[in-house]
């Protein structure tokens, strides 16, 4: 299967970096070919990435680095303004909390990684696509992707209650119009599906939100024993775990 995946930040250093850095390996692993945009200084430095791609003069040029290929990391030109969820450190950008940015910021951030999703579609044309975030990375995918070209959302705490929950008027609209043609909505335990049908208040959402916990790479993380482990997961009776059973191709 060809997928896409929506990043739009590093492949290190934060929870949600190092997931879809271990979401990307393992399809990888499972013979996947995948589809990466991202805003990594140096993409080619992680092992799963084979190629890398990036726009000059407006046209997308696609390096391999290995072979056998089976994952391409594109970097959209962004202009250098990074918006992020908190403060922190970000080398070789102007990095921007959302509510700092005017709207002329957002129109150009959206514009540039829409046209970007654009220009890797035609390239690769996806079987399914993923973002990653709440915003900006569901909107952006649901104005670039075609019809034909399903796609999920994984929903992380950072934009949901740094960004949308407070600032719910500004960029409530945004999320809403990811999630509304999204197939599936992915969060990792009960509480955040309760947070994000609160916030979001749209009816279907919850027939369309699964359960599925980040997990984790055993040659990189060790198992606590029995009764010593937390449970990131919790079951929730309105939430079914996540099945590709019936789903629609």
């Amino acid at each position: 299967m060809r997928i896409l995946l929506f990043h739009g930040y590093s492949l290190y250093g934060s929870g949600s970096n190092d997931y879809i850095a271990g979401l990307t390996r393992g399809l990888v692993r499972q013979g996947h070919e995948v589809h990466l945009l991202c805003q990594d200084r140096n993409p080619a430095g992680s092992d799963f990435v084979d190629a890398v791609g990036r726009w000059r003069a407006g046209r997308l040029r696609v390096e391999r680095v290995r072979w056998p290929g089976r994952c391409t990391a594109y970097v959209p030109d962004i202009g250098g303004l990074l918006p992020v969820y908190v403060t922190g450190h970000f080398p070789g950008y102007q990095a921007r909390p959302f509510p700092q940015l005017t709207e002329g910021q957002v129109a150009e951030y959206l514009a540039a990684n829409t046209a970007a999703v654009r220009d890797v579609i035609s390239l690769a044309e996806p079987d399914y696509a993923l973002a990653n975030h709440l915003v900006m990375g569901p909107a952006i995918l649901a104005r670039a992707l075609p019809s034909r070209v399903p796609y999920a959302v994984r929903v992380h705490q950072s934009a949901l209650e740094q960004i949308v929950r407070p600032h719910v008027w500004r960029f409530g609209g945004y999320a809403r119009q990811g999630l509304a043609l999204a197939d599936v909505v992915l969060v990792g335990s009960g509480q955040a599906a309760e947070e994000l049908w609160e916030v979001m208040r749209q009816p279907d959402l919850p027939a369309r939100t699964r359960l599925l916990p980040p997990g984790a790479e055993f040659a990189v993380h060790r198992v606590r024993p029995p009764g010593n482990r937390g449970d990131s997961g919790d079951a929730h009776p309105d939430i079914p775990r996540l099945s590709l059973a019936g789903h629609r191709k």
